[in-house]
């Protein structure tokens, strides 16, 4: 029988003319690149392969996606005379989970302003015939209303509330670094800067004049806000350091100009 199967196999050769080959499937070390089986790895094209030589990956970039910037969704403006309840409302595209940012002008008095419930007043600031500018914020809940009221301690004749919305803001430690700089006769608030201290963040620039009928909006920046007294502008701000100086300049007369203008960085919400 073994010599009959030697015989067999000679006569193929022979009549076919044909060469026999075994395939003896896929070496242990291909992993079916388009390389040749030479017994090492080629991985051809293998995505996030890193061979560890110092060249280029062909795979694809694996690398974790990045926060980004809080966004601006949307703002309200509000006015009133003759009040110790300033009304704001609340921004009509502002959803669960967003950031509320309230910015307040009280005009020609240092004044009291009590923010309610729910919301954190983190500054308030008066000015001796000038008036008062303060700002809070507040998260969104699932039973948000409407409007929000907030306390004046002394009646004045000219108030003004204006509330953005931001979404995708860390609600854990929202608020960065806070700079705030007092201006007096003149139609130039700024220059002024801060050092955000995450990269990612979104810089918010709030300001109130005694006697803006409005804003030019500062090189580099958005405008959110425009409501004479008030100007509210923000800026994406991808690595964190020292920002660029931005002035914001006010409409009105020089000599009758007094106010302040805050900086605050808002932190990205992590993914």
């Amino acid at each position: 029988m073994r010599t009959m199967c030697a015989v067999a196999v000679a006569v193929a050769f022979v009549d076919f003319g044909c060469s026999l080959s075994f395939d003896t499937g896929p070496l242990p070390s291909d992993d079916g690149g388009p390389q040749g089986d030479t017994g090492a790895p080629d991985h051809g094209g293998t995505p996030g392969y890193d061979s560890g030589d110092g060249n280029s990956d062909t795979g694809a970039d694996t690398s974790a996606p990045k926060p980004q910037p809080p966004k601006f969704i949307d703002k309200s403006t509000d006015s009133a005379e003759s009040v110790t309840v300033l009304r704001g409302h609340k921004p009509p595209g502002a959803l669960q989970g967003d950031l509320l940012l309230a910015s307040i002008y009280v005009k020609d008095a240092q004044n009291g302003i009590t923010p309610p419930a729910g919301w954190t007043l983190m500054d308030q600031r008066g000015l001796t015939d000038c008036g008062t500018t303060a700002w809070a914020y507040h998260f969104c809940g699932n039973a948000e209303p409407s409007e929000y009221d907030f306390a004046i301690k002394l009646e004045r004749d000219f108030l003004r509330i204006a509330i953005v919305t931001y979404r995708g803001v860390d609600r854990v430690s929202p608020i960065g670094q806070h700079v705030v700089t007092d201006f007096v006769d003149t139609l130039f608030y700024g220059p002024v800067s801060l050092t955000t201290d995450q990269p990612n963040e979104t810089l918010v620039m709030m300001v109130g004049n005694k006697s803006a009928t409005g804003w030019l909006t500062p090189d580099g920046m958005n405008l959110r806000v425009n409501a004479d007294a008030l100007g509210v502008f923000d800026e994406p701000r991808p690595n964190a350091g020292k920002t660029d100086s931005r002035t914001a300049t006010s409409s009105g007369s020089a000599s009758d100009s007094c106010g302040d203008v805050q900086l605050v960085g808002l932190h990205a919400a992590p993914l």
